[in-house]
């Protein structure tokens, strides 16, 4: 009885680090890139592709980034000639879908930049799921 009780509680664990490993290896992180930036420029941008291979929407809630003192999600809106940013609380990528960041769409805004990005290097982000998961991304600097 003993050692069907643990049979039991290592499936259990086994399953649930399955569901939530599972989310990682649907969202998948392409074609990314950042915006050089010299000294004295305070912000940048990140341009990606987010691909859901899943059949479930997933929702990224949060960006973080140790290049800059705050990260977040904006849309390039225009409205009367005017180009607006928009922030933007999350990001869903449905089911078996993409969403694509790019110039004058949505992006990633790096404000505070605490040294300055140059092509060739590479930083990382932080995509917080809604689930709590992170997906680390490695993000390289062109002009």
């Amino acid at each position: 009885m003993r050692l069907f009780k643990q049979t039991i509680a290592v499936c259990v664990i086994m399953l649930s680090l399955w569901s939530v490993e599972g989310h990682s290896h649907s969202l998948k992180v392409t074609d990314s890139w950042a915006r050089a930036v010299v000294e004295g420029q305070r912000v940048s941008a990140v341009y990606l592709t987010l691909e859901n291979a899943s059949d479930k929407m997933i929702e990224v809630v949060d960006v973080e980034s140790d290049v800059s003192r705050s990260a977040m999600f904006h849309l390039t809106q225009e409205q009367d000639g005017v180009a607006r940013m928009l922030h933007q609380s999350s990001i869903q990528v449905p089911g078996e879908n993409r969403v694509e960041f790019k110039p004058g769409g949505l992006h990633i805004m790096l404000m505070g930049i605490k040294k300055p990005l140059s092509e060739g290097q590479t930083i990382e982000l932080d995509l917080v799921l809604k689930n709590g998961e992170v997906i680390k991304a490695k993000v390289p600097v062109k002009k």
